[in-house]
C-alpha cells in the first residue's frame, strides 16, 4: 500500500513514515505543505493520504481543503485527517460529503501498532474514526427519533463500528458473544431504516458505513 503523509511538523511526519516503512507500506509523498502533497500525489499517486488538519500557523483547518482538493483530483484516494483538537464542524462535513474513504483520528489516538490497519480499512470503504469524535458523534440527536430509538448498548456496539472495529474485536471490548454484536447490529440497521442495495449480484452498499454515515449527518445537520 502507498501512503502519503502531509505534516507542517517534520519530526512527526518523518516518524509516522519511518514506522510505515517498518510495517511494510510505501512512502513516497512526504510534504510539509498541502500544495506539496497535491503535487506530490499527482507524480506519485497513493492509496490514502494522511493529513494534518491544522497545516500552517496562519490556519485551524486548512488540511480539510487540502483533503477536498485530494479527494476531488482522485476520488479513489482515502484519506485520514488527523488533529490535535476533536473534530471542528468543518472537519465533520468534509466527512459527511463522503460516504467512504474519510476518517479522523486525534493525534493522542494514534497508535502505530495499530495505524497499518485502520489505514487499510479505511481503504477498503470501512470507517475509521478516533473515540473522541466517536463520542460526540454518537450521542442521540433530540430532531431524529431513529436515532433516539437506539439503546445504550446499540449506541456503543455503533460508536465502535465508527472506530473501524470488527464484529469480533467490538464482541472483545463488550465482553459480548460476537452473535449478540451481530444482533445488535441487525436492529441499528432497522432502526435507521438501512438496507441492503444491489446490483449485478453484488452488494452496492455498506451498511456499517451507512448507519456511521446517519451519525455524521444529523451532527453536521445535514440531510
Amino acid at each position: 500500500m502507498k501512503v502519503a503523509i502531509a505534516d507542517d511538523h517534520a519530526i512527526f511526519r518523518t516518524a509516522v513514515a519511518q514506522c510505515l516503512r517498518e510495517c511494510g507500506f510505501e512512502v513516497p509523498v512526504n510534504a510539509a505543505t498541502g500544495t506539496e502533497l497535491v503535487a506530490g500525489i499527482r507524480r506519485h499517486p497513493v492509496d490514502v493520504a494522511i493529513i494534518d488538519v491544522r497545516l500552517s500557523d496562519t490556519s485551524d483547518d486548512e488540511g480539510i481543503e487540502v483533503a477536498r482538493e485530494v479527494k476531488k483530483e482522485a476520488p479513489t484516494t482515502a484519506v485520514l485527517m488527523l488533529s490535535a483538537q476533536t473534530a471542528s464542524t468543518q472537519a465533520i462535513r468534509l466527512l459527511s460529503d463522503f460516504e467512504t474513504g474519510i476518517g479522523y483520528l486525534r493525534k493522542d489516538e494514534v497508535d502505530i501498532a495499530t495505524l497499518g490497519p485502520q489505514l487499510s480499512r479505511l481503504v477498503a470503504g470501512e470507517p475509521v474514526l478516533g473515540r473522541s469524535i466517536a463520542s460526540r458523534l454518537l450521542r442521540p440527536a433530540r430532531h431524529d427519533s431513529a436515532l433516539d430509538s437506539l439503546t445504550r448498548q446499540e449506541s456503543e456496539v455503533l460508536r465502535l463500528m465508527a472506530e473501524g472495529n470488527s464484529n469480533v474485536g467490538i464482541a472483545r471490548r463488550m465482553s459480548l458473544t460476537e452473535r449478540t454484536v451481530e444482533d445488535h447490529a441487525g436492529r441499528i440497521f432497522d432502526k435507521l431504516g438501512i438496507t441492503i442495495q444491489s446490483g449485478e449480484g453484488r452488494a452496492t452498499t455498506n451498511r456499517r458505513v451507512l448507519a456511521v454515515l446517519t451519525w455524521l449527518r444529523v451532527t453536521s445537520g445535514g440531510s
